[in-house]
């Protein structure tokens, strides 16, 4: 054995920024308290925090931003989803963006956000995948006897209902 392998601490922290946190005397209770918090070391909120951060505002941000901002709204049910759907996919790209710069410190690349030839195949591999799924999910529910077909290409009876298409194309885009 060299004395480069006896010198191997297995019982630390894989973090040395973490080993230098705790090392350091931050003044009682309160500096103990803020390190628990705050990593000093890397001046951002410690992982548990920054993620406990992005789950709640993406809970707000995905599903109560968009109830206050449509509850007033006569709108037919596919805007409605499709706007709820929007609503939603622009706060999480935003909280992305956000947390990413201002709390994480990363480069959005680093959460596997780069737009070029691989997110093209990725999507188009994603979106095959979906079509193909909802292809699946509606004859095997008719077989199943789960599903019916009451009428097609109707629009239904009843106030704010777009016809058939108007309302396809509003849910899909």
């Amino acid at each position: 054995m060299t004395e480069a392998d006896t010198d191997t601490n297995f019982e630390g922290t894989g973090s040395r920024s973490a080993d230098d946190d705790r090392r350091t005397n931050y003044g009682g209770i309160i500096g103990r308290v803020a390190s628990v918090l705050w990593n000093r070391t890397e001046n951002r909120p410690r992982a548990l925090w920054r993620i406990l951060g992005v789950y709640v505002a993406a809970l707000v941000g995905i599903f109560v931003l968009p109830a206050l901002a449509l509850a007033g709204t006569e709108l037919p049910p596919s805007v409605n989803g499709a706007a709820t759907n929007l609503i939603g996919a622009l706060v999480g790209l935003l909280l992305a963006v956000v947390f990413a710069k201002y709390v994480d410190r990363r480069p959005l690349t680093d959460y596997g956000l780069a737009f070029g030839p691989s997110f093209l195949k990725d999507f188009a591999a994603g979106s095959v995948v979906a079509l193909v799924g909802m292809g699946v999910a509606l004859p095997a529910s008719l077989l199943a006897g789960w599903a019916t077909i009451s009428e097609l290409f109707s629009g239904g009876v009843g106030a704010n209902v777009l016809p058939f298409v108007a309302a396809f194309g509003a849910y899909t885009l």
